[in-house]
């Protein structure tokens, strides 16, 4: 069997196409891995916007007395363009969502 990638990504629209909301998994125990966004006729943003769901390591789990350890944060950051494209390195064993406007 062939190894798996692991990075996932899947790119969704609304009805009138103006808004994508991109969902990368990176199921790496330990590296972070750097993309490359294509964004085809639409503008690269100037910030970033979306949610990540990580924890420490790909065990960690929330518990009653550390309910916070697996979290879901906003992302609201300045966009890294590098050449005219839009770069995000994405944590691992982290699920992210980003959500692009026209």
């Amino acid at each position: 069997m062939k190894k798996a990638p692991y990075l996932d990504a899947v790119a969704l629209t609304d009805a009138d196409r103006s808004l994508i909301t991109i969902m990368i998994a990176n199921t790496h125990p330990e590296k972070a891995i750097p993309t490359i966004i294509e964004l085809s006729s639409w503008p690269i943003p100037k910030i970033l916007v979306g949610r990540q769901i990580s924890g420490d390591s790909f065990m960690t789990r929330n518990s009653l007395d550390d309910p916070d350890r697996v979290t879901i944060r906003e992302i609201n950051q300045p966009a890294t363009i590098d050449a005219g494209q839009l770069k995000y390195t994405v944590p691992p064993h982290s699920v992210t969502e980003l959500v692009f406007r026209k």
